[in-house]
């Protein structure tokens, strides 16, 4: 996830879409006040070989602190902040309204059935279960990201990219 303060966009993360790799190549354009989400060590790795910048700012700042949010920080000393995949309701409680109603937010989506093949290659390893039993065994939610990018069932961002596939 990433919010950009000088070209003013979000990028919310979504599961499935090459995610990561557009967030790497996002933080090629971010500046020292930008919002990065960490990312896996080894994803990281290349983050900084490109030369890009790496997770910075992600902790939400207190003055968007509720007071539950107050308790658990107290209780549990752990900081809120944003992760890879924070929804946009989350992100638009804690950026505030005037940067999320005046920046350009956007996000990956991908047909699920190339994402539950995806999903299958990425979850099994050889000797491979049969690829129906797999479908069987996966929740409809985790083909879907749509509770990533929608608040209350109503599609929250500016625009909702496709990531297709090529077939040979």
């Amino acid at each position: 996830m990433i919010v950009n303060h000088k070209y003013k966009f979000i990028f919310i993360k979504t599961r499935k879409t090459a995610g990561t790799s557009i967030e790497i190549a996002l933080s090629q354009y971010c500046g020292d006040g930008d919002v990065i989400t960490p990312i896996t060590e080894e994803d990281e790795r290349t983050r900084q070989e490109l030369g890009f910048r790496g997770p910075q700012n992600y902790h939400v700042p207190s003055r968007s602190y509720s007071k539950s949010d107050l308790l658990t920080l107290l209780w549990n000393k752990r900081r809120k902040r944003f992760f890879n995949h924070s929804s946009a309701l989350f992100i638009r409680e804690n950026i505030g309204q005037e940067i999320w109603n005046s920046y350009f937010k956007s996000c990956f989506e991908r047909n699920p059935f190339d994402k539950a093949i995806s999903r299958y290659y990425r979850a099994t390893r050889e000797p491979r279960p049969e690829i129906y039993d797999h479908l069987l065994s996966t929740s409809i939610g985790s083909l879907s990201n749509w509770a990533l990018f929608t608040v209350n069932d109503h599609v929250v961002v500016d625009f909702v990219w496709s990531v297709r596939e090529s077939h040979r």
